[in-house]
């Protein structure tokens, strides 16, 4: 089998997003591009190498705050007929210092996807998510990031748009 065509690296391309901090009554407070991250009230995203299931893995790490969810949109993405999406927790040491679960929620054109669930045990998740119903299409796509308990909780993704 050929490899699949890769049509978007949302990593190397994670300037291009915007970034919102969604308070808990629906709020939306846009974050700041800073040189190397986005800085939002009580968070961070930045790409970063990381260590997350013992292997060094080039992703955007995320430092989420608790009762908000974290908002990265890409407006205009070229989709194949999948996501590939990758997310684990960073740091073996805070993996073992706390036990709260990151959700990593994905959304294309409005349409919910799937969730990836971070917790210390479950290493680096990759899950392909299909979006063969806007294969070709140009669409948004969001990543919505939410904790239950931020404490040593740094979580590391990274995605791709793909034609197999």
């Amino acid at each position: 089998r050929s490899p699949a065509r890769v049509t978007f690296d949302f990593l190397a391309e994670w300037r291009q997003a915007t970034m919102a901090v969604t308070r808990p009554e629906g709020v939306e407070v846009p974050c700041t591009l800073g040189a190397d991250r986005f800085q939002c009230v009580g968070a961070t995203l930045r790409r970063e190498l990381l260590e997350i299931d013992t292997t060094l893995r080039d992703a955007l790490s995320v430092e989420p705050a608790a009762g908000v969810t974290l908002a990265l949109e890409y407006a205009a993405v070229p989709l194949g007929r999948e996501l590939a999406v990758g997310a684990g927790l960073h740091n073996v040491w805070l993996r073992k210092a706390s036990d709260g679960k990151v959700r990593l929620r994905v959304l294309a054109a409005g349409r919910e996807l799937g969730t990836l669930v971070a917790t210390s045990g479950s290493g680096w998740e990759v899950r392909k998510l299909d979006t063969g119903v806007l294969a070709g299409q140009t669409a948004p796509v969001r990543f919505e990031i939410t904790v239950d308990n931020p404490h040593g909780r740094h979580l590391g993704f990274a995605a791709e748009a793909r034609q197999p």
